[in-house]
């Protein structure tokens, strides 16, 4: 599992989401995690991506299915 720190910017999103589809799974962490989370787990939900998503004590986990 990786562990990416966000800030909220739009790059950030498009790393994550890069990051996501290298590693299937990912906590996002940082000031801009929340509202990077959100945006990956809709552009996922947008593009019919099976994926799964918790909040934990270290951020904002998402994991992605073949």
């Amino acid at each position: 599992m990786k562990q990416v720190e966000t800030i909220g910017t739009v790059l950030d999103v498009a790393q994550v989401i890069q990051e996501l589809f290298q590693h299937t799974e990912i906590v996002v962490t940082g000031s801009g995690a929340e509202e990077v989370g959100e945006y990956v787990v809709k552009t996922l939900t947008d593009f019919k991506v099976t994926h799964t998503e918790k909040w934990t004590d270290e951020g904002h986990y998402i994991k992605i299915y073949d």
